[in-house]
């Protein structure tokens, strides 16, 4: 961690020197614009070796996504080196053809990395409902860039045949980023733990580029000055997402990450919206009946299938809280405990951390069942559940695998599990009131860690069960920590 603060502290150091150089300079200096050309490109090698290393260091698939950003951001830094030696040059501050197709180049790499992260994500997630939404993404955006971008630049194409093909290619390549970068950051909502620096950095390049072409469709003209600190400084957050590699390694979607949000949803039909405003503005808003009828319809029809949206997410919303939760305390049930455990296992192999697997088993439960009978076995239940809670807090997660059998999970164990513990045999110290009915229960808890007893859920949660009927052997009322040590 103080590694990465340090290069954090670095990186704030560069941006605020680059800023520092040229804010005393005039706009239209020369040495201005080689200030923020060299600086983009010392930037972008040294992202590029980070990057690199970060791959090296890594084992799973993700690697790659990481190889492809670090070849990206040196051809990045190449082409803006290859632009400084050639004004030194050549004595020019036009972009040389060569200068052009490296940009391109870089960025095309960037698209490649972004598509294999999005094929990555895919495997864990695929539904009719991306599909959908990545066919508008594409073609709202094939549709603008053609209207506003693509043609007026071939209209003012007067250049070579080079610079013809590469003001083609360049915002292809730019609003391809942008459509997969969306989609990307519309999927990782669904994911736990994605620090996605990389993308907002993606996000400001092509905002710096996006600019630059504005100006060119309106036969303006822009000093790239402006546009050089957004270039910078997107380079930098690609650098800083290196720090998270390893959060990338482990993708896992949360309980729900099968599902699109309601606002996801919403949103494809708000891509439609605009795209109509924009075909009404490019007749300059010269309606008739016929143009109001068919805006109407489709305005209708959107908000008709918003109703029967969320109504079809407030049914899918109770299938998942009922798959993945106990119907009798509210708790999470086996199910999402075994989805949990195999993910925690996991994470914290991944960060080197530890973890506790506490089973929690009541006494002499079954006698109160057969005295008392199972609505009062049933309450008993509620009110332990409702206890646990009161005493794990924060510190776990707690789940009701059955019957009288309750486990917590305690992920990034940093101190002795044996406080947690007490603090869970203390909930039991007063009796539980149920009306008319006073009982006084106790538990016998058996606890296994992570990586000290075992590297496998089933290997954890079989040495719990084990600790746990040695506390129960051992006189019941206490717990035992495995290996078995008597408490």
């Amino acid at each position: 961690m103080l590694k990465q603060q340090k290069i954090l502290i670095g990186s704030i150091v560069w941006l605020s020197i680059y800023f520092l150089l040229i804010a005393g300079l005039p706009d239209d200096s020369v040495i201005r614009q080689m200030i923020g050309s060299i600086s983009i490109a010392i930037a972008a090698i040294g992202v590029s070796f980070w990057l690199f290393r970060q791959y090296w260091l890594l084992t799973t698939q993700n690697r790659y996504f990481w190889l492809l950003l670090s070849f990206g951001a040196m051809l990045f830094g190449l082409a803006n080196l290859y632009d400084v030696i050639s004004f030194t040059v050549q004595s020019t501050d036009q972009f040389t053809l060569a200068t052009n197709w490296l940009w391109a180049f870089s960025y095309l790499v960037f698209f490649i990395a972004l598509i294999y992260k999005l094929l990555i994500l895919t495997s864990y997630y695929t539904s009719q409902q991306l599909v959908f939404n990545i066919l508008v993404f594409l073609t709202f955006v094939l549709a603008l860039s053609l209207h506003f971008i693509i043609m007026p630049l071939f209209d003012l194409s007067q250049q070579s045949i080079g610079f013809d093909s590469i003001e083609i290619i360049y915002p292809l390549l730019d609003l391809s980023i942008l459509v997969t970068v969306f989609i990307l950051l519309n999927l990782t909502w669904q994911t736990e733990n994605e620090k996605w620096y990389s993308m907002f950095g993606l996000l400001i390049l092509i905002l710096g580029d996006l600019i630059y072409f504005y100006f060119v469709t309106i036969e303006s003209f822009i000093e790239t000055i402006y546009i050089q600190p957004l270039w910078l400084l997107g380079v930098v957050l690609i650098g800083v997402s290196g720090f998270y590699a390893r959060d990338h390694e482990g993708v896992h979607l949360s309980q729900h990450g099968h599902q699109f949000s309601i606002r996801q949803e919403i949103l494809s039909y708000v891509v439609i919206f605009i795209l109509i405003m924009f075909v009404f503005h490019s007749y300059g808003w010269e309606l008739n009946s016929l143009s109001l009828g068919l805006a109407f319809i489709l305005v209708i029809t959107i908000v008709r299938n918003i109703f029967l949206i969320r109504q079809n997410f407030k049914l899918v919303a109770q299938y998942q809280y009922l798959a993945y939760h106990d119907y009798l305390t509210g708790l999470r049930n086996r199910s999402k405990f075994n989805e949990d455990l195999t993910q925690l296992v996991n994470n914290t192999e991944q960060k080197d951390e530890r973890m506790a697997l506490i089973m929690i088993d009541l006494d002499n439960f079954k006698p109160v069942n057969d005295e008392f009978g199972h609505p009062i076995g049933d309450a008993l239940l509620q009110h332990v559940a409702e206890r646990l809670t009161q005493g794990v807090r924060d510190q776990g997660i707690l789940y009701r695998l059955g019957g009288d059998e309750f486990i917590v999970l305690v992920p990034r164990l940093e101190k002795d599990v044996d406080h947690l513990v007490a603090e869970i045999m203390s909930q039991f110290e007063a009796p539980f009131d149920l009306g008319e009915t006073e009982l006084q229960m106790t538990p016998s808890i058996g606890v296994s860690i992570y990586p000290d007893d075992g590297e496998y859920g089933d290997l954890l949660l079989q040495l719990a069960d084990v600790a746990m009927y040695q506390a129960k052997q051992s006189g019941k009322n206490n717990y035992q920590i495995h290996p078995l040590i008597e408490r």
